[in-house]
């Protein structure tokens, strides 16, 4: 969607998108530049491209509240995914620490690691113990143990590497921590609550469906929230409690998810 230069300056000149700016800015270590057009591009290519052109310029003008919605769900996308993409890069580069053709690079902390992590990889026994070889004994040392020629050698080191590259994902997956891929799966959880809440076809009956789907971790949520009206209600049939529990329980998941995000970037 393409705005007006006028329109554009209305829309940043609007309370909740200079206070989106300044949480990007704070939240993921921006200059004020870089979380403007990040939380535009956001807006105009996603939230706000189901809008109607016209309408859109009039709750523009009104500062409407649905538009206001619009641009706090729009600063929550842009944190949830360069939250993710930092995660994602960050594993990418322990997945990067395999590498057999300069085993001296490793720290004794890495080749420990590796060394327990490659008969997980390599479900060949042979390429297993030749991988582990390479990484504790050198080159020299494993053509002689495993009776190579310095042909045989390279060309089962360049196997080993093409194995490995087409593998990436399944490795990053492997060096992340119990308490990473209790995060994801968490973070998963949470994305498919919020996900439904901000559809614009959203029913109480999907939520409540979600709630059967994943019934002890919202019975973990709704516990940790103070003064709720009706808890077993709102676990129980989330249509037919008050407005305010519903907000509650809502407003929860997605400060529990900022601060999932956090937790997993600080890692």
């Amino acid at each position: 969607m393409s705005l007006s230069g006028e329109y554009v300056e209305k829309l940043r000149s609007i309370d909740s998108y200079q206070v989106a700016v300044h949480k990007l800015m704070n939240r993921l270590n921006l200059k004020n530049y870089e979380a403007d057009q990040l939380l535009y591009i956001q807006l105009t290519e996603h939230r706000l491209k189901t809008f109607d052109e016209e309408v859109l310029l009039i709750k523009i003008d009104e500062q409407d509240v649905r538009l206001k919605w619009a641009i706090t769900y729009a600063c929550r996308d842009v944190t949830r995914r360069e939250y993710a993409d930092r995660k994602k890069q960050e594993n990418i580069k322990q997945s990067e620490v395999i590498n057999l053709d300069r085993p001296d690079r490793l720290t004794e902390h890495d080749l420990n690691s590796i060394l327990n992590l490659i008969p997980k990889l390599f479900k060949n026994h042979f390429t297993a113990q030749w991988c582990i070889s390479v990484l504790e004994y050198g080159e020299i040392e494993t053509r002689e143990n495993f009776n190579m020629t310095k042909r045989q050698f390279s060309d089962k080191l360049y196997q080993v590497e093409l194995y490995c590259k087409k593998h990436r994902e399944k490795m990053v997956n492997m060096v992340l921590s119990k308490q990473q891929q209790d995060f994801l799966e968490e973070e998963a959880t949470l994305r498919k609550f919020i996900e439904t809440v901000e559809r614009e076809d959203f029913r109480d009956e999907d939520f409540n469906e979600l709630i059967e789907e994943h019934y002890e971790f919202i019975d973990d949520v709704i516990g940790c929230i103070p003064r709720l009206q009706q808890p077993k209600l709102l676990l129980e049939d989330f249509k037919t409690c008050s407005s305010i529990d519903k907000y509650k329980l809502v407003n929860r998941l997605y400060e529990r998810l900022d601060e999932l995000e956090r937790k997993m970037i600080e890692q």
